[in-house]
């Protein structure tokens, strides 16, 4: 799947940001046998009590 997404969505991996990658595939691994609902349900779960600033997302 990484090679999948290599060629067909990313095309360049950094070194800095691998590990990023990885748990987001391997997140939509791990999660694709779920109804859609259950998914956007363990989303939600997921955030409630965190914080997302710009500063953590560009970095």
């Amino acid at each position: 799947m990484l090679k999948r997404g290599y060629k067909g969505i990313y095309h360049h991996i950094g070194e800095m940001r691998l590990k990023r990658y990885v748990a987001g595939i391997a997140g939509c691994h791990n999660v694709r046998e779920g109804v859609t609902m259950q998914r956007m349900e363990a989303i939600v779960v997921g955030k409630i009590g965190k914080c997302l600033n710009y500063r953590d997302l560009v970095s």
